[in-house]
């Protein structure tokens, strides 16, 4: 649990956003933009799969290797929506060096740069627009935007314009379209002839080639990365086995899905071994059902209702259904159908005032039926942990450790 806390702070939700950084610098020569994006792996897996070519996606086993597909297949995306002119001609950018990832933090460094496509003069204006995306496409349209200009300039700038720092305080959901393409945009004057270019560095000589390290532990991957290095490890696949059994057995005590009046039912309406039995199966298949179609639906639900709004919607469905079979047993009660709780095998007993009464069998009254419903309410609604947790699992294309899980 330790481990699994310092690795899940960093790491939202998914969102399906880009976060983006963008840096730009103008030199003698060209154009110089830095950028990075910042964003989930959930992002990665769906978006992945759609800018991956299918056959090369299928040969992808790790997530480091899902990764590092994703960002080579991006790349073109982000240069594509890259619009910057010199005065009416329009620069055409290329990829400096592959980009650079972090790896306890899901980010990309990506480096771009273009010529001049005209001799540099005084007073020529720049201009760098950020294009929105077609709508039909991957979700570079949602997120943060932080543009602005590269501290160290190569040549002198006057008139620059930046969008505005409260500006990229706001949420997508507070920027009206007019607002959001002021942070999108950026422009300057140039003025070549005050160039400020440093001074040449000395040549050094090159660090020698380090020797290669034994492979870290799957301990030391641990404590470097989380839980997620298990998944990518045969060593550690049984101790998360052993994991996921300890966390859903104490999952299984905790309060909730009704488990009290699953117990209330079963004494009042006598119920027998099989019937609880049958009642703990249609609630298991009932709660792992609605994880699995969760899981499935979870791009598409999150594209278009919040996911409190999903759980908000399913626990209604699940309390209502729960307080409605209460309200029915407290009636039955009342109505005097159920006024007795029998524990031993005996089908009567004397009151001690003359008179003696038989019940029905232990199990008579427990309808089929009813421990359907039962079980169906107490399962409907499902556990955002074994969404997260399955969901997980298809991210690191473990497909077949999700169920066991």
């Amino acid at each position: 649990m330790v481990l699994a806390v310092g690795r899940g702070s960093t790491h939202p939700v998914p969102s399906f956003t880009y976060d983006r950084t963008v840096r730009v610098t103008l030199t003698a020569k060209g154009v110089r933009v830095e950028y990075r994006i910042e964003l989930d792996d959930f992002t990665v897996l769906k978006d992945g799969a759609e800018i991956i070519k299918p056959e090369e996606l299928s040969k992808l086993r790790s997530p480091e290797a899902i990764r590092d597909a994703f960002a080579k297949a991006i790349s073109g995306f982000m240069i594509d929506r890259i619009h910057a002119t010199q005065d009416e001609s329009d620069l055409v950018f290329r990829a400096l060096k592959p980009p650079e990832k972090n790896k306890d933090h899901l980010y990309y460094d990506f480096f771009f740069e273009a010529d001049w496509p005209a001799t540099l003069a005084a007073g020529q204006k720049f201009k760098l627009i950020l294009e929105n995306p077609p709508k039909d496409s991957i979700h570079l349209e949602k997120g943060r935007i932080d543009l602005g200009f590269a501290d160290e300039q190569r040549i002198r700038l006057t008139d620059k314009k930046e969008p505005d720092p409260d500006l990229k305080s706001l949420t997508n959901l507070l920027l009206a379209p007019k607002i959001e393409a002021l942070l999108r945009t950026l422009s300057a004057t140039l003025e070549p002839n005050q160039a400020k270019l440093p001074a040449t560095p000395q040549a050094t000589e090159p660090p020698p080639e380090p020797t290669p390290a034994e492979p870290p532990s799957i301990f030391a991957q641990m404590r470097k990365r989380g839980l997620t290095a298990l998944l990518e490890s045969n060593l550690g696949l049984g101790l998360l086995l052993l994991l996921a059994l300890g966390f859903g057995a104490a999952h299984a005590l905790t309060p909730g899905h009704g488990k009290t009046l699953v117990a209330a039912y079963l004494v009042g309406e006598r119920g027998t071994v099989g019937h609880a039995f049958l009642l703990g199966l249609v609630t298991t298949i009932t709660h792992t059902g609605i994880v699995i179609i969760l899981a499935a639906m979870l791009p598409w639900l999150l594209a278009r209702v919040a996911a409190e709004q999903v759980q908000a919607i399913l626990g209604f469905v699940g309390g209502f259904l729960i307080a409605g079979m209460g309200l029915w047993l407290l009636l039955k009660r009342l109505s005097g159908q159920a006024d007795h709780v029998h524990l031993g095998e005996s089908d009567h007993h004397h009151h001690g005032h003359g008179h003696h009464h038989h019940h029905p069998p232990t199990g008579e009254k427990v309808r089929i039926w009813s421990l359907i419903m039962l079980g169906i309410s107490g399962g409907i609604v499902p556990c955002w942990d074994a969404i997260a947790l399955l969901a997980w699992s298809i991210a690191a294309r473990q497909v077949q450790l999700g169920l066991p899980l």
